[in-house]
């Protein structure tokens, strides 16, 4: 026998053990929220419609008879029941209003399987969901089509699980569905709709489809798994008529790429979609889902082998990397990133000559970027103006670049590139003190700007610099947006801009009237609780680098950036954060033991320093 000790694998590590812990966090995620957490055939006490929030097909309500109504009549609804479907090709009526996929997209050979959606009007009371389903697009030569459709039933029974049985007699027991089909396509000259009931078992499932043709010899395919089952309102458990875990896999018998790219459809929207579809066109999607979302398996250059449609849906998202660090990026950004150019520090401290010099070199470098793709871009309507608006773009860069000949936005530029420096350099110590290690040097000079950061900032600039610019006062006023993946940089990118608008204002003085000392400088909205405090955080870091630097500046005798300290609030609701200066004071004196407030919230949102990292509490640090 092979000693246990030599058989064991080595323990994870690096990046092994990265990967090994996100797939077990993404597995814990579907068990919670889609199941079945328990397995195939889990038992579980709580109804399953509040044990899983996602994937669930409702049936259709039918309200309860009115007192002294006809029984005929209800009888007459009840009976639209798959228990009673007549025979041959013949299928029960349902009522249309209750019909989740009667009809799925308009006629015509070019029509577009956005057409296919469901009508929100089908679908069950309180927003519930009905019906799944995608489209497809085909070759007119394709006639057969595998489809397998997987589903979870619960029904109400004793418990078998002995750990269930000692607490509960009555347990949901899951039946497990994956039920095969073979469907037959018409020739290509041909349209239909279809409608099969795949388990006989189940006769509320019902398995809907429309054949259409398309542009290009191709023919669209959408198919929708419906719960066709009804149910009265005073019905109970009804949850026994739900299913739960819905998914639909298709694929071609011979394992062929029958699935083409459905990106061409991009030819029938409008202005904006026509430009996303040109810039993502090497991104092809081979199938668009209704309540659901579609992945494929396949090679995009050829076509997908299989379509899967999930109402729990993952995508990798590659990181988004600075560019500057591989072989093949352009020779400017590998100086920038060597060089450290965009060095906070180092552009807070350079002559304007030479500042001005090394960002029109971005300004540069980005229009020879826009002069390569103009001969591939010639004649593509999408492409043309896709690049028109990256030329709009350059020219306010140009502007961002001339507007810093002005002393007061020069200045305004260098105090918010030392007072990021700083923040991030202070964000770090705190972080290592939090956690128990020995804080190392400050760093401030080894931090940099990407080279979209810093656009983003002199994108912003002179509309911050003069209240009336154009892009604030004008006809078309605009507001710029950073969109991409998590990890990229946006939070330096806007905190930067933050700190360029309220040093403008400082600088500003009075405008109007009003003094640039007082007010609101910045709103910051956060739509997901969970990022609201780690945001909160490295604003209040950057505050705390502008105010030290408006403190050493006033103790030098410059008090151009004002002496009324610098601050920053946070509102989450009134069960949280206090509502006026009285609740909050309440709430502290409640902490010191002084008094008693009971309204729940704290005005002391953070546990520690976002400046040192030492702890924070409302019973010791907080002032009002």
């Amino acid at each position: 026998m092979a000693d246990s000790a030599t058989a064991m694998s080595p323990p994870l590590e690096g990046r092994e053990l990265e990967l090994y812990l996100r797939d077990l966090f993404l597995s814990s995620v579907t068990a919670d929220l889609l199941g079945p957490a328990g397995g195939p055939s889990e038992e579980v006490r709580s109804s399953p419609r509040s044990r899983y929030l996602v994937g669930r097909l409702v049936p259709g309500m039918i309200s309860d008879p009115a007192a002294g109504s006809a029984p005929e009549a209800a009888s007459q609804v009840v009976d639209a029941n798959p228990d009673d479907e007549p025979d041959g090709d013949e299928q029960p009526t349902l009522l249309a209003e209750q019909d989740p996929a009667l009809e799925v997209g308009g006629e015509g050979v070019d029509a577009d399987p956005a057409e296919d959606a469901v009508d929100t009007s089908s679908l069950a009371s309180k927003g519930e969901q009905r019906s799944m389903g995608l489209s497809f697009q085909l070759p007119e030569d394709v006639l057969e089509l595998e489809v397998l459709l997987c589903w979870g039933s619960y029904a109400r029974t004793d418990a078998q699980n002995p750990d269930l049985a000692g607490a509960t007699k009555k347990v949901w027991k899951r039946q497990d569905h994956a039920v095969p089909l073979t469907l037959q396509l018409s020739s290509p000259d041909q349209e239909l709709s279809f409608e099969r009931k795949p388990d006989p078992d189940s006769p509320g499932i019902v398995l809907r489809g429309k054949l259409r043709k398309a542009r290009g010899g191709r023919r669209t395919v959408s198919l929708f798994l419906v719960n066709a089952a009804v149910c009265r309102e005073s019905e109970q458990l009804k949850e026994a008529k739900w299913i739960f875990q819905p998914q639909m896999t298709v694929y071609h018998p011979s394992g062929q790429p029958v699935f083409l790219d459905m990106s061409q459809f991009a030819q029938g929207l409008d202005a904006e979609a026509q430009q996303l579809a040109f810039l993502y066109r090497n991104e092809g999607y081979f199938g668009m889902g209704y309540g659901c979302a579609v992945s494929w398996v396949g090679d995009p250059e050829v076509g997908a082998t299989k379509l899967i449609a999930t109402p729990l849906p993952m995508v990798e998202i590659p990181v988004t990397e600075v560019p500057g660090s591989r072989e093949g990026d352009r020779p400017a950004q590998r100086r920038w990133q060597q060089e450290r150019r965009f060095g906070m520090q180092r552009l807070a401290a350079l002559p304007l000559p030479e500042l001005s010099f090394q960002l029109s070199e971005l300004v540069s470098d980005y229009r020879a970027w826009i002069a390569g793709l103009e001969s591939s871009a010639r004649g593509n309507d999408s492409a043309e103006q896709s690049l028109a608006a990256c030329r709009e773009v350059a020219d306010r860069l140009e502007e961002g670049v001339r507007s810093l000949q002005d002393p007061r936005t020069l200045k305004a530029f260098r105090v918010a590139n030392l007072a990021m420096a700083e923040a991030r350099a202070h964000q770090l110590a705190a972080q290592a003190q939090r956690r128990g290690e020995t804080p190392g040097p400050s760093g401030a000079e080894q931090h940099a700007w990407r080279p979209f950061q810093l656009a983003f900032m002199l994108l912003n600039l002179p509309a911050l610099a003069d209240p009336l610019h154009r892009d604030r006062c004008g006809p078309d006023p605009r507001a710029d947006l950073l969109w991409f993946p998590t990890g990229g940089g946006k939070t330096e990118a806007y905190l930067g801009t933050a700190a360029l608008a309220i040093v403008l204002r400082r600088l500003q003085g009075a405008v109007g009237g009003y003094d640039g000392s007082w007010g609101l400088s910045v709103i910051m909205r956060y739509t997901l609780r969970l990022l609201t405090v780690q945001q909160f955080q490295r604003a209040a870091a950057l505050l705390c680098a502008c105010e030290h630097i408006r403190k050493e500046r006033a103790r030098s005798g410059d008090h151009r950036l004002g002496d009324v300290p610098f601050r920053l609030g946070l509102w989450v609701g009134a069960a949280v954060t206090p509502t006026s200066g009285t609740q909050a004071a309440k709430s502290i004196e409640e902490a010191r033991g002084t008094a008693y407030y009971g309204g729940g919230s704290s005005p002391v949102q953070l546990t520690s320093c976002p400046w040192c990292g030492a702890p924070v509490s409302a019973a010791k640090d907080a002032e009002y």
